[in-house]
């Protein structure tokens, strides 16, 4: 579709362009364009073709009922191009650059503040905030800990038993420690190929794991928990293994119509969870089915997450206390960085910070 835009003259943003469509366009009109090497010579042939173009558009609107053009042809011969004068187009785009916001803006008048409040932290009470979790012997505690986990890793051979700790490092926000052991580990479950993987809590909790790290894995795997076109009635009473299962779904990608199945399957009987149930994993469910874990932020997720892992049976007491840790060495470089923003311009940074 050929286009022209119009010289800038008067209120030039409400100026509006012109479209001819191929149909409006002579194929000899579209030869003399193509041929013609100047710009100003383009321009001319455009201008020169309004003419008819005009008239022959008119009078197709009449016989069509339509109602005659608003642009008549006076106005469209007074039409001038700024784009075959070089100079004159870049002295005009010079001074709409030097001119003020005013000529832009409808509103002209000063913008509204937001009215936000004052801060009601000053900068010498920020400074005043001191931290335990940034000291060598923390550091050095953290490292071990770090070790004893890895060690955890490599000796940890049960399937599901391996998969619950990588699960709990990602949701304890220990993650980005552990990468290369955590990769490893997948990748030996991907290539093994879900064979020993029988349940519907594993199953599930290898499928969420290898996705959320790119792995290419099909929702086909759960259609061994199907008995025809639903799910197996006997999965209604196992709570861990629909929760983890629930999680999975929100993983899923458009058109994998056994995860949206599944998804309303666990939402349906984790909604009716029995009261004698234990109450982590009642609160567990209750959580899941309000925030999924896949859409919370991770390190608030990280914060209400110790607190759970603390309470459950398989707790390793090295990873809760690597954990907390963690969290609270990860606060102090915030805090540290707070400091650092908060400070007037006029004050010395101290010396600790080189």
């Amino acid at each position: 579709m050929l286009k022209l835009n119009f010289p800038v003259s008067g209120n030039w943003l409400a100026m509006p362009s012109l479209n001819f469509s191929p149909a409006s366009v002579s194929c000899s009109f579209k030869m003399k364009i193509q041929r013609s090497t100047s710009l100003g010579k383009r321009t001319n042939l455009c201008h020169a073709t309004l003419d008819n173009f005009v008239d022959s558009g008119n009078r197709s609107r009449r016989s069509s009922g339509y109602q005659p053009a608003v642009w008549n042809h006076r106005l469209i011969e007074s039409i001038g191009s700024h784009y075959d004068k070089p100079m004159q187009m870049f002295s005009y785009l010079q001074s709409r650059a030097n001119s003020t916001a005013s000529d832009y803006l409808v509103d002209s008048g000063p913008r509204r503040s937001a009215d936000y409040q004052p801060a009601i932290w000053s900068h010498q009470f920020i400074e005043s905030i001191d931290t335990l979790y940034d000291k060598e012997d923390v550091k050095a505690r953290i490292e071990e800990l770090k070790q004893g986990v890895e060690q955890l890793l490599r000796e940890t051979e049960d399937p599901t038993a391996t998969l619950e700790l990588m699960v709990s490092i990602r949701r304890l926000g220990l993650a980005y420690h552990f990468q290369k052991e955590i990769g490893n580990k997948l990748q030996e479950i991907y290539v093994d190929g879900f064979k020993s993987l029988q349940g519907l809590k594993e199953t599930a909790l290898c499928f969420r794991l290898l996705r959320e790290h790119g792995y290419s894995v099909s929702s086909d795997i759960f259609k061994k928990f199907k008995e025809g076109e639903v799910f197996m009635k006997c999965l209604s009473q196992d709570v861990k293994g629909l929760l983890s299962l629930y999680e999975a779904t929100h993983l899923s990608i458009p058109g994998e119509k056994i995860l949206e199945e599944a998804k309303e399957f666990c939402a349906k009987h984790l909604s009716s969870v029995s009261q004698d149930v234990d109450i982590n994993i009642a609160k567990q469910v209750r959580r899941s089915l309000e925030d999924p874990t896949h859409w919370l932020i991770p390190r608030l997720e990280t914060r209400y997450y110790i607190d759970e892992y603390e309470k459950e049976e398989e707790m390793r007491s090295c990873l809760l206390e690597l954990a907390k840790l963690d969290f609270n060495a990860v606060q102090a470089v915030h805090q540290k960085e707070i400091k650092e923003l908060s400070r007037p311009k006029h004050l010395p940074i101290p010396c600790e910070h080189f």
